[in-house]
């Protein structure tokens, strides 16, 4: 019987930015939490926050009316706390992700503008590339030089210019804008270390800038943009 393929792959460091890269088709993530910062500096999670997202979907990353989710009240501003587990597909020219793969990526980058950082090791447990058809694959991405945590948090590095007021029964939705363009990778053979398997493999990078984060209160909106998003791993 075939065992299962566990293979280690270290790579001679290199950056993302030396390699060709390609769009992201599906990047599909969970919200482990999303919370609210009071003037008083205290975060309220907002309950029942956690959720399964595409985000590539033109939809809110949360939306709800306000029964007890949230205590009613003013708030600066906001964050969201994603797992580093990503379900995601796409392609780099004819180099395409194995519908069942799975790997986890390790690297330096602590930030989002340390992006894409050194990546350290690919560690593959089912194959990632194939170039007959474009499927989904299960990436943990490890980076911030590999720690052990499984979160990463986004969140404005200033309070909003507009403070948002939540209401009981007030209609809140959050959305996050970022372009995954370019964040499929695929490692070539003559770049791994002699004397380790040569396997090909696919994998994912997130852009180094979030472009946006709206809370929408009421249709009334408080917005944060580009440079002022803290994106932490």
């Amino acid at each position: 019987m075939r065992g299962l393929l566990i293979g280690i792959i270290f790579l001679s460091v290199f950056t993302g930015s030396c390699l060709a890269a390609g769009d992201a088709t599906k990047c599909v993530v969970v919200i482990q939490g999303v919370y609210f910062k009071k003037f008083s500096g205290a975060w309220v999670k907002v309950k029942d926050s956690s959720r399964e997202v595409d985000l590539l979907a033109e939809e809110p990353l949360l939306s709800f009316i306000n029964f007890d989710r949230v205590p009613p009240g003013r708030y600066v501003n906001l964050k969201i706390v994603l797992s580093e587990t990503f379900k995601v597909s796409g392609k780099d020219r004819n180099n395409m992700t194995k519908a069942g793969g799975e790997i986890t990526v390790g690297g330096t980058a602590a930030k989002g503008r340390d992006l894409p950082g050194e990546i350290n090791s690919l560690a593959v447990t089912a194959p990632t590339w194939n170039d007959q058809s474009k499927g989904e694959i299960t990436e943990h991405l490890n980076l911030n030089f590999e720690d052990r945590d499984d979160t990463i948090e986004i969140y404005p590095r200033r309070i909003f210019d507009k403070p948002f007021h939540i209401k009981k029964a007030s209609a809140v939705q959050i959305w996050m804008t970022m372009n995954l363009n370019q964040t499929i990778y695929f490692a070539f053979t003559n770049m791994i270390k002699k004397g380790v398997p040569k396997e090909k493999v696919m994998y994912f990078i997130p852009p180094n800038q979030i472009k946006e984060l709206t809370v929408m209160v009421d249709s009334v909106s408080s917005i944060a943009s580009g440079d002022d998003i803290e994106f932490n791993f």
